[in-house]
């Protein structure tokens, strides 16, 4: 996964990695967790209506994809393509 992809339209979206199925497609043991915007204090207050998707490999937790919907998407991708390039969990 060389660069990020992303989509400029209202709403933004962005992606970096693998989605789910291709994880499991890839025979990997792997689960996703979903934060909505609104639920930390800035997205309630500036852009409440989005959302980030991480899937990790389990159990170690390894991010594999990142996958963003929502204001300022394209630019916010970045710092996932970060987590995946560095094996981080």
């Amino acid at each position: 996964f060389a660069v990020p992809s992303g989509i400029w339209s209202t709403p933004e979206a962005a992606y970096f990695g693998l989605s789910l199925q291709q994880a499991k497609d890839l025979g990997i043991d792997a689960g996703e967790g979903i934060a909505l915007y609104s639920e930390c204090l800035r997205g309630r207050v500036f852009s409440p209506n989005g959302l980030l998707k991480i899937v990790f490999e389990k159990p170690a937790g390894r991010i594999l994809g990142v996958h963003i919907c929502g204001d300022d998407a394209c630019e916010l991708i970045h710092y996932g393509m970060e987590l995946v390039n560095g094996r981080l969990s």
